[in-house]
């Protein structure tokens, strides 16, 4: 009789640990929504206004490309195919500066310690 009322005693506290587990849940859920839904807008306009400035970045860019080829044309005398040519070379160079540079920062693995920390939670849970 006794023995049954422990198990009693502890299902219940556990039904109501497991009770306010799923609350604290649903109530984190229920937030996250609300926030994503007031964000939303919010972000598409900054995303709007992103590419809109990317664009315009990018032909900024490409008007000072055609600068530098007529710089160079002028500057040393050159055909305007051969200016062309050179521009487009240095141009192809500092790519492959800058995708060399993005190579070495990107071989390190990521999230090292998130990726240990979540291998020991997958262990833990498992039994292994």
């Amino acid at each position: 009789m006794a023995e049954d009322t422990n198990n009693k005693n502890s299902a219940g506290i556990l039904g109501r640990i497991w009770g306010a587990f799923r609350l604290l849940i649903d109530a984190q859920i229920a937030s996250a929504k609300r926030e994503a839904s007031q964000d939303a807008s919010r972000v598409l306009g900054g995303l709007a206004l992103g590419a809109l400035g990317a664009s315009l970045f990018m032909t900024g860019l490409v008007l000072v490309q055609v600068a530098l080829v007529f710089w160079v044309q002028a500057r040393f005398a050159l055909a305007w195919p051969i200016a062309l040519l050179a521009v487009a070379g240095g141009n192809v160079l500092v790519a492959m500066v800058l995708f060399g540079a993005a190579r070495m920062k990107l071989a390190p693995p990521v999230l090292v310690e998130t990726r240990a920390m979540m291998k020991r939670v997958a262990a833990v849970i498992t039994g292994e």
